[in-house]
């Protein structure tokens, strides 16, 4: 199974909010808009979870250049392919009734929100999710890795999700 910690996008809006772009984050709340941009300039990555990962993991890494494009890296490095379910994947600050897919699809390949995909057995997922929930992060199930060395599909309610770009791509000048 395929998890991740916290909650995807927030670095991404925080930018949108410091650049003056108006979107669904628009109509947050001054403390919320705050946190966004915090987010954006000061990550917390979730560090209590590197013992569990040690334990239960049989791939992880940060999500510093997008969530898709980073779990193109963990797929072609263990060779395989994966599933992303994007309904699933949560979004930063209860943004997740803006779930249009052209903006899912922007907060899931944006990157620097520093939180943890890992892959875990199914058979050790509740395991995996208890221990974290204890240690006080949010780990959520969002896809599987499965065999193939195609890029992961990543779908939107049962779906392809159109991506414009799949990550950040550094020394590029733009994103891909």
């Amino acid at each position: 199974m395929l998890y991740v910690s916290g909650a995807i996008g927030g670095s991404a809006l925080g930018l949108a909010l410091l650049i003056g772009e108006r979107g669904p984050w628009s109509s947050l709340g001054q403390a919320e808009r705050d946190a966004l941009i915090n987010r954006y300039r000061v990550p917390e990555p979730p560090i209590a979870l590197a013992p569990l990962l040690l334990q239960f993991a049989s791939a992880a890494m940060d999500v510093s250049d997008g969530l898709v494009g980073d779990c193109d890296k963990i797929c072609a490095a263990s060779g395989c392919s994966a599933v992303i379910e994007a309904e699933k994947v949560p979004l930063a600050l209860g943004l997740d009734g803006s779930r249009e897919p052209e903006f899912v699809a922007r907060l899931l390949a944006h990157g620097e929100d520093f939180e943890i995909l890992s892959a875990v057995p199914a058979d050790k997922g509740e395991s995996f999710e208890a221990k974290a929930s204890a240690a006080g992060v949010t780990v959520t199930a969002i896809g599987k890795l499965v065999e193939g060395q195609n890029l992961p599909t990543v779908l939107f309610e049962g779906r392809p999700l159109s991506l414009s770009r799949r990550a950040f791509v550094h020394g590029a000048g733009e994103k891909r």
